[in-house]
C-alpha cells in the first residue's frame, strides 16, 4: 500500500500517517517492529539461533547498504523522498533487524562496540527524552540547514544533511541527559 501510495503521489505524512493498516505507526516503523519480532523468536529458537549467527550480518549490511544508496539516490536521507520511504524503509528495516540479530549473539567487534559505554549513556538519558524533544530539536536543525543549504552549492546538500543528523542527535542527546538529570531522575 505504501508503495502504490508513493506511486500516486501522495504526501509522504499522509501514508505516514493514515494508512488505515497502521497499527503501531505502519507502514514506516511496521516492517521494523515485524522484522524486529521476528530476529527475538529466532534468537530463542534452537533451530534458528545457529542460522542467524551465521546469516545476521548478511542480512544487516546489504539492508543498510541499500538504505545508504537510496537516500544517496534520492539525494538527501528525508522521508519525504518517495525511494527513501518505501524501498529505504523496508531496507532500513531489514539492515537494523539483521544488526539487532548480530548484537544478540554477543560475540565479535560489534559486541564490543554496542556496549561502550557511551551507547549505554545515550540509551539511558536519550530513550524518553528522544521521545519528547526530537520533533522540536530535529525541526529547528532542518529550518538552519534548510537556510544553510539555500545559500551553498547543491554539491553540499548532502555533506550538510549528514551534519544536520549528526548535529541534531548530539543536541537531542544533551537535551535529554539534562532533562533526566533535572526533571526526571530527582
Amino acid at each position: 500500500l505504501r508503495v502504490v501510495w508513493a506511486d500516486q503521489h501522495v504526501y509522504w505524512q499522509m501514508i505516514y500517517r493514515l494508512t488505515v493498516t497502521r497499527l503501531a505507526r505502519l507502514p514506516k516503523t511496521h516492517d521494523a517492529l515485524v522484522l524486529g519480532a521476528l530476529m527475538a523468536v529466532a534468537m530463542r529458537s534452537q533451530r534458528w539461533r545457529p542460522v542467524l549467527a551465521r546469516h545476521a550480518s548478511s542480512i544487516a549490511v546489504p539492508g543498510l547498504a541499500v538504505f545508504v544508496l537510496t537516500a544517496g539516490a534520492a539525494s538527501r536521507f528525508s522521508c519525504d523522498r518517495r525511494p527513501v520511504h518505501t524501498l529505504g524503509a523496508l531496507a532500513a528495516a531489514v539492515g537494523f533487524a539483521g544488526l539487532a540479530g548480530r548484537s544478540l549473539l554477543r560475540a565479535g567487534r560489534l559486541d564490543r562496540i554496542l556496549v561502550h559505554p557511551l551507547l549505554h549513556s545515550y540509551g539511558k538519558y536519550s530513550s524518553y527524552g528522544i521521545y519528547v524533544y526530537h520533533v522540536l530539536v530535529m525541526e529547528h536543525c532542518a529550518w538552519l540547514a534548510a537556510w544553510a543549504a539555500r545559500r551553498a552549492s547543491p554539491a553540499l546538500a548532502m555533506p550538510i544533511g549528514i551534519a544536520t543528523f549528526l548535529v541534531s542527535n548530539a543536541l537531542v542527546f544533551l537535551n535529554s541527559r539534562w532533562s533526566f538529570r533535572y526533571f526526571e531522575e530527582p
